[in-house]
C-alpha cells in the first residue's frame, strides 16, 4: 500500500496580493531542508521546513510587518481533510491556509469571485497600497462571520464599496454607514484594534427603533 503525504498551502502576495496556492509533499521537507515559496511577481511569501515532528512556517504579517513563526503538529497537515486558517499569533489576521489541494482552490476562486464584486470593475492600480486593502478586506470578513459587523438598526445587511483609500460601508435597510482607511499599515493596525464594528444611523433614530 502507498502512502502519500501531501498538503497545500494558499498564501495572498504581501508584495502584489496575487492568492496562490503551493503543493507540497514529504520528500520536499525530507532531512533539514527549508522550502521558499514564491509569488509569481518574484516575491518570497513564506519559509516552509520541519522540525521535531511540526510542521514550522513563516509567513509575513501585513499587519505586524514581519514574518511570524508558526508551528503546527506535522498529523493535522498531511491527514487535514478540510480547509484551515493560519492566523497572525497577535491579531489572529487570516494570513493564508492550508489543506487539501481541490478545497483550497475551490476557496481562491470564491475570493476571487467575491473581490470582483466588491471592486466593482477597480483594478489594483486605482488603490493607494492594493496589499493594505486587501488585508482590510480579509480583516472585514473575519468580523462578518464573528457576527461582529453591524448597523445601529440592528441589520447585519452591508454594502461594501473600495475608494482608493477606504472602504466605506452602508446599511441596505437604513443607509447607516463608517468608513474605514484602508491605505497603510497604520490603518490595519488601527482596524485590528477593535473587538467590533457598528454602522452609525444616518440620521437621529433608526426606522426600526424611533424614539424621542
Amino acid at each position: 500500500m502507498i502512502i502519500e503525504k501531501t498538503a497545500s498551502l494558499a498564501l495572498r502576495c504581501s508584495d502584489c496580493g496575487k492568492l496562490e496556492t503551493h503543493k507540497l509533499n514529504i520528500f520536499h521537507l525530507s532531512g533539514d531542508n527549508k522550502l521558499y515559496l514564491d509569488c509569481e511577481c518574484g516575491h518570497n511569501k513564506i519559509e516552509v521546513r520541519r522540525s521535531g515532528g511540526d510542521f514550522i512556517v513563516s509567513p509575513y504579517c501585513l499587519a505586524c510587518g514581519r514574518y511570524h513563526k508558526i508551528s503546527i503538529p506535522e498529523k493535522r497537515v498531511w491527514n487535514v481533510s478540510r480547509v484551515q486558517t493560519l492566523s497572525c499569533p497577535r491579531t489572529r489576521l487570516n494570513l493564508g491556509y492550508y489543506g487539501p489541494f481541490s478545497l483550497l482552490q475551490h476557496e481562491i476562486d470564491r475570493q476571487q469571485r467575491e473581490l470582483e464584486l466588491l471592486t466593482d470593475g477597480l483594478g489594483f492600480d486605482d488603490f493607494a497600497d492594493p496589499k493594505v486593502m486587501l488585508t482590510a478586506l480579509d480583516i472585514l470578513h473575519d468580523f462578518a462571520a464573528r457576527g461582529d459587523l453591524n448597523c445601529e438598526c440592528g441589520s447585519r445587511e452591508v454594502h461594501i464599496e473600495l475608494l482608493s483609500e477606504q472602504i466605506v460601508l452602508t446599511c441596505q435597510v437604513c443607509a447607516g454607514g463608517l468608513s474605514i482607511p484602508a491605505s497603510s499599515p497604520h490603518d490595519i493596525n488601527r482596524l485590528e484594534s477593535f473587538d467590533n464594528l457598528l454602522l452609525r444611523y444616518r440620521t437621529n433614530t433608526s426606522p426600526h427603533n424611533s424614539g424621542p
